[in-house]
C-alpha cells in the first residue's frame, strides 16, 4: 500500500485500533450470547456461538480480499525456491528478533485467551465476570492501540517502541497477579485496563515492524520476498496457537488438586 515507513506505522495503527474494538464488542457479547443460544445447554451455546461467529469472519475476509487494492507496483520477478529464501530469511536478523518476538507475544497472547473464561468461571465462580472484564479493557485496549503511533514518531524507533510496551505489560500482569475481583475488585479491574493498554501497543508494534525487516531484508540480501515473511509469521501464530491450547489443556486435565489448578489457571492467565 505503501513504501514510507511512517504510512505504515499509521495504517498499522488504524487496523489495530478497529481490531481492538471489535475483539472487545465481541468479548462483552460472549457469555450473555452463550447463554442465549444455549438455553439450558451450555455446549450448545458454544456451538451456536462459534458457527456465528465464524460466518462473520468468512464474510469479514471476503470483504477485506475484495476491497483491498495494491497501490505499490512491484515488478514480477521468477519464482524463487523456499531454500534459497529460507537462506535469506536467516541473514535478516531483525526479522529473525521479530519472530522471536512474535513468539513470546503470541503465548501470552493465546494462553490468556484460552483459559481466560474459565478463570473467571471456575476460579473466582462467576462467569459474567468476564463481560464485565471485557468491558474495563475496551477504551484502555483502543487508546493503546492508537498511542503507538505518537510514542514511534517520539523514539523514531519501532522495535524501541515496541520494547517499552512489552516490558510494562509485563509489570502490570505481574502486579495483576496479586489481587482478585472478589477480595479487591477496583484494583483488579484497573490494573487490567491498564495491563491491556501496553499490550495493545505491543500488539500493534509488532505487525509493524514486520513491513519494515522486508525492506531491510531486499538492502542486505538484493532479495524481496515479503510474501514468504507473512506466510511464515501468519504458520508460526497457527501453529503456536494450536500448541499453547493444547498444552493448556493437558496441564489442566492432569491437576490433581483444584487448588493447584487454580493456582496454575490464575498465573497463566494474569
Amino acid at each position: 500500500m505503501t513504501q514510507d515507513i511512517d504510512e505504515r506505522a499509521k495504517i498499522n495503527t488504524s487496523r489495530s485500533v478497529a481490531a481492538m474494538i471489535a475483539i472487545r464488542i465481541i468479548n462483552i457479547i460472549t457469555v450473555p450470547l452463550i447463554g442465549k443460544l444455549g438455553s439450558q445447554s451450555a455446549k450448545n451455546g458454544y456451538l451456536f456461538a462459534a458457527i456465528i461467529y465464524g460466518c462473520i469472519f468468512a464474510a469479514c475476509h471476503f470483504f477485506c480480499f475484495a476491497k483491498t487494492k495494491e497501490q505499490v507496483t512491484i515488478p514480477e520477478k521468477e519464482k524463487i525456491s523456499i531454500k534459497v529464501q529460507l537462506k535469506a530469511v536467516m541473514q535478516n536478523r531483525p526479522y529473525i528478533l521479530a519472530l522471536i518476538g512474535q513468539v513470546l507475544f503470541g503465548f501470552t497472547l493465546y494462553g490468556r485467551n484460552a483459559d481466560i473464561l474459565y478463570y473467571f468461571t471456575y476460579v473466582e465462580g462467576n462467569a459474567s465476570y468476564y463481560t464485565t472484564y471485557s468491558m474495563c479493557i475496551i477504551i484502555p485496549s483502543i487508546i493503546g492501540a492508537a498511542c503507538f503511533q505518537p510514542v514511534f514518531r517520539k523514539l523514531n524507533n519501532k522495535g524501541r517502541t515496541a520494547s517499552i510496551f512489552a516490558f510494562l505489560t509485563g509489570i502490570s500482569m505481574l502486579a495483576m497477579y496479586f489481587f482478585n475481583v472478589k477480595d479487591s475488585a477496583v484494583v483488579f479491574y484497573i490494573l487490567a485496563g491498564v495491563t491491556q493498554f501496553f499490550f495493545s501497543g505491543f500488539n500493534t508494534a509488532i505487525y509493524a515492524i514486520i513491513p519494515d525487516c522486508v525492506e531491510y531484508g531486499e538492502w542486505k540480501t538484493g532479495l524481496r520476498n515479503d510474501g514468504f515473511q507473512y506466510a511464515f509469521v501468519s504458520l508460526e501464530i497457527r501453529l503456536e496457537w494450536r500448541s499453547v491450547q493444547r498444552c493448556l489443556r493437558h496441564y489442566l486435565e492432569n491437576m490433581d488438586t483444584w487448588q493447584i489448578r487454580h493456582k496454575m489457571i490464575r498465573l497463566s492467565v494474569l
